[in-house]
């Protein structure tokens, strides 16, 4: 915005300033030129707009908000990491030299050569796509752009965007990170790095337990989740107790969980506990290496959601595949296969376990105690809005004591497979 003249002064140069009247000299004094308000309306609207700001008439530091960002704001990017979208929410008529666009990636790159797309440059749904490059004007590697961290892309007047911040491994120790979305961390068992990783897809680690230290460590997630996404099929570790942070979703492949098979590590009540934080268990077979204890539980305030699992081991468990301890929660979905035999499938020990799963049942398996079993008060397994069994086994199809619930929702005492009928003793119900 330039200077603009008072109304009666138009066209005069160099531009006037503005006059007070001064009547005893008959001077009336400048008349205000609307476009003055106008334009100024815009320019501040504009400026808050492309900082990511609302325009708010009772705010009166917008302006200052604006300016301290030192730059565009987009929030997050959308599109790919490859090809990330920054979308301005007013009109910018030109990607200078110098100007900065920051944002929050939400994808990783996988290749050298990303993009950034800048919409709403020019006219509205224009864009340009600018080829990403570091500072130096060197290419960036697959995985230097980390989801969840925050970025500045630079106009170099050649047609790209430096990155400030990309290619920034390990982070300074100490140094703690606020998360702003979900944050992805990658391990592969196989070709992993705990030592010289940083957690992304080009330098994954090599344990699940060094992604949770290094994210519990590195990061304050605020209400933002991480997940931890195994790279290449095999075996994968599980620390004994899941904490450290808040949310937690451990991945491998939902569509072939017989490829990648999490080992606890615990040596107590449960080979993996989850204690005080939820974690999601997704696309991966638990395989039990210790049958002497349990797979997999939840206490203490700990929420557990296993979806398209497996459940195995080495040898036949004499006690539970998964537990709901008091203070814990499970939930199940998508579906469950179940390849070897124990004491049970479920167990709720005054905790809460719901299933909302197919679960499949190993032909040639035997359950000792009950395929679900729940004991004390405020112990409950439900079976849920499309919950199945698949297969027949052998064993108890339930057995439930000591004021607990099993709650199958009328679908019958044979629902649940086995070859002896089931016992409700001690104040236990099977409804």
């Amino acid at each position: 915005m330039d200077r603009l003249p008072p109304f009666d002064k138009i066209g005069a140069l160099p531009v006037p300033d503005f006059q007070n009247a001064d009547p005893a000299n008959s001077n009336p004094g400048s008349i205000v030129n609307a476009l003055i308000f106008n334009q100024l309306q815009r320019e501040g609207v504009n400026l808050e707009l492309l900082a990511g700001l609302t325009p708010d008439s009772g705010n009166l530091f917008q302006w200052t908000q604006a300016v301290s960002r030192g730059g565009i704001w987009v929030d997050e990017l959308t599109g790919t990491g490859d090809l990330a979208v920054a979308t301005l929410d007013a009109v910018l008529p030109a990607f200078l030299r110098g100007m900065r666009i920051g944002a929050i990636a939400t994808a990783p790159n996988t290749g050298a050569t990303p993009k950034l797309r800048v919409m709403n440059l020019g006219s509205t749904g224009a864009y340009v796509d600018f080829p990403i490059v570091k500072e130096d004007g060197s290419a960036l590697a697959a995985g230097d752009i980390k989801a969840g961290r925050r970025y500045r892309f630079e106009a170099d007047g050649a047609g790209n965007v430096a990155i400030t911040g990309a290619g920034v491994g390990v982070l300074p120790a100490g140094a703690v990170v606020a998360a702003t979305a979900a944050v992805t961390l990658y391990v592969d068992s196989t070709s992993g790095d705990d030592t010289n990783g940083d957690g992304s897809q080009s330098k994954p680690f090599k344990t699940n337990a060094k992604a949770l230290s290094y994210a519990s460590s590195r990061f304050s997630f605020g209400g933002y989740g991480l997940i931890i996404q195994a790279v290449t099929v095999g075996d994968y570790d599980l620390p004994g107790a899941i904490s450290g942070v808040p949310n937690v979703t451990f991945v491998g492949n939902p569509s072939n969980p017989s490829a990648y098979r999490w080992r606890g590590t615990g040596t107590g009540q449960a080979q993996i506990t989850v204690a005080g934080c939820n974690a999601i268990l997704s696309g991966g077979t638990l395989y039990n290496t210790n049958p002497a204890i349990n797979t997999i539980g939840a206490v203490a305030g700990g929420v557990l959601k296993l979806t398209n699992c497996g459940l195995g081991g080495v040898s036949a468990l004499s006690g539970t595949h998964v537990l709901a301890g008091s203070g814990g929660t499970v939930t199940l979905e998508g579906t469950i296969s179940v390849t070897q035999s124990a004491g049970s499938i479920l167990d709720a020990e005054s905790g809460n376990i719901t299933s909302f799963a197919t679960i499949a049942v190993p032909s040639s398996g035997s359950f000792s105690t009950a395929l679900v079993v729940a004991n004390g008060a405020g112990g409950q397994v439900a079976f849920g809005t499309g919950a199945a069994w698949s297969g027949t086994t052998t064993g108890q199809r339930f057995a439930v004591s000591l004021n607990a619930v099993i709650n199958s929702f009328g679908r019958g005492l044979s629902w649940i497979p086995g070859s002896v009928a089931g016992t409700q003793t001690l104040g236990g119900l099977y409804a």
